[in-house]
């Protein structure tokens, strides 16, 4: 992490859920990750970085809050599995 940008994540992990606080998803941060599956971004998360998850042969499902305004080239590419990128809407309390 750097202020409110992930940089990388190095873990092994099928699923994973970024903490609230993140805002920007950086370039190549999820790039090969060979283990995930599945990926939850919060509301909070406003930009994807350019090949994100890039060669992320697993990953088959993205959930992302509607506050993402950018997504960069590439962000998805060789995500061979990826059958669901869905937008869930943010209710006001």
């Amino acid at each position: 992490m750097e202020g409110n940008k992930l940089l990388r994540y190095s873990g092994t992990a099928e699923v994973v859920s970024i903490p609230d606080d993140v805002q920007i998803i950086g370039e190549e941060a999820f790039a090969y990750c060979s283990q995930l599956t599945s990926m939850s971004l919060p509301a909070s998360v406003e930009s994807i970085g350019s090949k994100a998850f890039s060669g992320c042969l697993m990953l088959s499902r993205v959930s992302m809050g509607n506050g993402v305004r950018s997504i960069g080239s590439g962000a998805f590419m060789d995500c061979r599995s990826l059958l669901s990128a869905a937008f869930r809407p943010v209710c006001a309390s």
